[in-house]
């Protein structure tokens, strides 16, 4: 009897984050509770093997002091030693302040962007929030979307064209477009796409500059090699 595929649908966990957003129509700043879906890194782990059941991740100390950890973390379809591809890399960073064990904290927390990074979770990842584009590899919004604390009405959800248009205003090809939108919500095109999602994928295009786009594309071409075609 065939094993039961992994299905990460079934171990994604809730989180509320709130931020603050300014309203168009006021210029006033208020607060809004947005849900997430998030996969945890074990969760992660298991899928990942599930695909590549030779899979390694290789761990290394960028640097570790008594103030910090800062770990790297390498997934890779099998041993790089017998020829294995690299699928995804990420670092993290842990204080010391932050919690006691924050070196296995900061390892932990790389595995999980690197599998992140490969794949496996982009769609319900958060290890991206800080530093990096928020429209591709925040956690994707539950269907409800934003609960937001000011009513307002929803504005008309924008043609695909508006999306490639802008987009290249950006300097982002169809393609650079695409991967966005593949890592953002799993689909392969903006026609794919929802109204609420092209709405919300367009507002992320505008308040990005140029340079961050075009940057954080080429960070994810750099550090995806070839990613598990089995994941889409």
């Amino acid at each position: 009897m065939n094993e039961k595929p992994f299905n990460p649908a079934e171990h994604l966990t809730t989180l509320i984050k709130k931020r603050k957003v300014k309203d168009p129509s006021t210029g006033q700043e208020h607060w809004i509770e947005e849900k997430t879906l998030y996969l945890e890194t074990k969760w992660r782990l298991m899928w990942f093997k599930s695909v590549f059941p030779d899979g390694f991740i290789d761990t290394k100390e960028i640097e570790v002091t008594d103030e910090f950890a800062r770990i790297e973390a390498t997934v890779y379809d099998r041993d790089p030693d017998d020829g294995g591809r690299r699928l995804g890399k990420g670092r993290r960073q842990v204080w010391a302040t932050d919690t006691k064990y924050y070196v296995s904290t900061a390892e932990t927390m790389a595995i999980g962007r690197s599998l992140a990074s490969a794949g496996f979770g982009s769609q319900f990842c958060s290890e991206f929030d800080e530093d990096d584009l928020d429209i591709a590899d925040s956690p994707i919004k539950a269907r409800e979307h934003s609960i937001p604390l000011l009513e307002s009405k929803a504005p008309k959800a924008p043609d695909t064209n508006a999306i490639y248009k802008t987009a290249a205003r950006k300097g982002l090809s169809r393609d650079d477009t695409n991967l966005l939108i593949k890592i953002r919500y799993h689909q392969d095109y903006a026609e794919q796409l929802n109204d609420e999602e092209r709405l919300e994928f367009l507002k992320g295009l505008q308040e990005n500059s140029k340079e961050r786009l075009t940057n954080f594309v080429s960070r994810v071409k750099a550090s995806i090699i070839e990613g598990p075609s089995q994941v889409a």
